[in-house]
């Protein structure tokens, strides 16, 4: 059985302009049958999500992994660094 669809109650307004607002009536009868609104919100949400989902990530190459994992294990000149890395890591943490 399908999960009923959140009620929505805020509102978000937009000016536009005339040609903006129909370019986006001509997308919503293609996507939504017209729903300018559903089609707005679910591409607003997956927008924000993506840029979210930009910010929160960093990728790295194997090589700068590699590298950045080196520098921090290399514990000769740092005495804490050495006591921190000799204990354990963490349950569901490893290096």
């Amino acid at each position: 059985m399908p999960h009923p669809m959140p009620r929505r109650s805020r509102r978000l307004e937009l000016r536009l302009t005339p040609e903006e607002r129909t370019l986006l009536e001509e997308a919503a009868l293609l996507r939504t049958a017209g729903d300018i609104s559903r089609m707005v919100t679910a591409i607003a949400v997956d927008a924000a999500r993506a840029i979210i989902r930009e910010h929160e990530t960093t990728d790295v190459t194997d090589q700068v992994r590699e590298e950045f994992y080196a520098a921090l294990l290399s514990t000769s000149n740092n005495d804490r660094l050495a006591r921190l890395f000799s204990t354990p890591p963490l349950e569901g943490y490893d290096l």
